[in-house]
């Protein structure tokens, strides 16, 4: 009787100490009774070493939420450290009878999810992939990490309509799977019965077939693949755009944006062509920015274009369309290329491209890479996903060749800025590239 009665004594103490708006800053204490028991552990997502290069799992999750429970209703949170650690401190013994519950309540927005897990979706169909890595068993069954994610919509298990569906959500036609949480967590049960166990909670992003970092082996070593604009062709009120690459090695999936001003065109079709001839794919343009994406079951390699637009010109005096577009935001797998801008009508074209943005995703310091064909000045800003300026990193003249820039991820009054998706964009002339930076923390 005196035990229960110093159990729920200490229970009510946790319960006021960890109420919402104030500080985790208990420590064992004689009178507390049995409160001894520091719950610790690490929210990662998936749980799987590659073989040879690629990247190595568990991938730590920071900055999440995780939520603890116990039979009698009490709840309190904390958040993962920059390595994905959290401690729950002085909590009473678990007992059999009542042991504690963990999963995670904020494991923040699905920035890993692109036309790639579409690919490896339709490569799964034809035999071409198990989605079998990361396998995991529970004692009573196998659980497959890729084949949860990759049924997006929770019916009838992985089809071709689960790859659709990710192609729309990359081009923003949907903005969520109807599959209940964003994230799935195993293994199970989650519920622990000893404190002084090590605790792994592994997560698993609905739609992100690949998991939390980019494949191996995606586009030729040592230089990433080039993507530009090719030459424009004019037949009366419409001009043809094609999309070109160069350099890419087994590339299944591409996907890109093109920025212009709808008082000048408007998008009569976008869709694949050349190298990507046959792939499944989805298309939007709202507001002067035309979003494509494409997977397919097989890959391409080498040079040549990826995809065809069609647009139709609204003024009639515009003879040149290439100076009149921007292409951004590409992935070739989950690689970013090199993105190649022109300005027409010189000899010797002048270039200006975005190159490696690392780490990315990045808990806050990000060094962003970028090439001039020649000494130019040049400026480069963070753009929101809303496209407001978030800070200028540099405005000055550039060397010809590679330079590189770092974002501390703050804004310009120095605050930091909440993780997120955002945008950097570097401008010379009338010349732009854009690529993606993924925030987290």
């Amino acid at each position: 009787m005196d035990s229960q009665i110093s159990l729920r004594v200490c229970l009510l103490i946790i319960f006021l100490v960890l109420a919402p708006g104030l500080a985790l800053a208990v420590t064992a204490d004689k009178e507390m009774g049995p409160c001894p028991c520091n719950l610790r552990g690490q929210v990662v997502s998936w749980s799987c070493v590659w073989e040879g290069p690629g990247p190595q799992y568990p991938y730590k999750l920071p900055y999440v939420e995780v939520e603890l429970m116990n039979c009698l209703g009490g709840w309190t949170k904390t958040a993962t450290d920059e390595f994905g650690n959290f401690e729950f401190a002085c909590v009473p013994n678990p007992t059999p009878s009542c042991p504690f519950c963990l999963r995670v309540v904020d494991v923040g927005f699905s920035g890993y999810v692109s036309s790639f897990d579409a690919a490896l979706i339709l490569r799964y169909l034809v035999n071409l992939e198990t989605l079998g890595k990361c396998s995991f068993d529970t004692g009573s069954e196998i659980l497959y990490p890729q084949r949860i994610a990759a049924d997006v919509n929770c019916q009838n298990g992985v089809n071709a309509y689960d790859a659709a569906l990710i192609l729309m959500y990359a081009v923003g036609v949907i903005d969520h799977f109807d599959c209940g949480d964003e994230w799935v967590y195993y293994p199970v049960p989650t519920c622990v019965e000893d404190c002084s166990q090590d605790i792994m909670l592994h997560c698993i992003c609905i739609g992100d077939v690949s998991g939390p970092s980019s494949w191996p082996g995606l586009l030729r070593d040592g230089e990433p693949a080039e993507v530009e604009l090719g030459l424009p062709r004019h037949y009366g009120s419409y001009v043809e755009v094609p999309v070109r690459v160069a350099g890419a090695e087994d590339v299944s999936s591409a996907e890109f944006s093109v920025a212009f001003d709808p008082m000048d065109f408007e998008v009569v079709s976008a869709e694949p062509a050349g190298l990507t001839e046959g792939y499944m794919s989805i298309s939007s343009s709202i507001g002067g920015i035309l979003r494509l994406a494409m997977a397919g079951a097989n890959s391409f390699s080498g040079d040549g274009d990826i995809a065809l637009i069609t647009l139709e010109k609204k003024r009639p005096m515009i003879t040149s369309a290439l100076n009149r577009l921007i292409l951004s935001d590409v992935l070739l797998n989950e690689d970013t290329p090199t993105v190649i801008g022109h300005e027409p009508g010189t000899p010797e074209m002048f270039k200006v491209s975005l190159g490696p943005i690392s780490p990315n995703p990045s808990a806050g310091w990000t060094t962003i890479s970028f090439d001039v064909s020649k000494a130019s000045n040049v400026s480069l800003n963070i753009y929101s996903v809303a496209g407001e300026l978030v800070r200028n990193v540099f405005t000055g003249k550039a060397k010809a060749g590679r330079n590189s820039v770092t974002w501390d991820g703050t804004n310009a009054n120095g605050n930091e800025v909440p993780r997120g998706i955002y945008f950097c964009r570097i401008d010379s002339g009338s010349l732009s590239a854009t690529g993606k930076i993924v925030l987290m923390k």
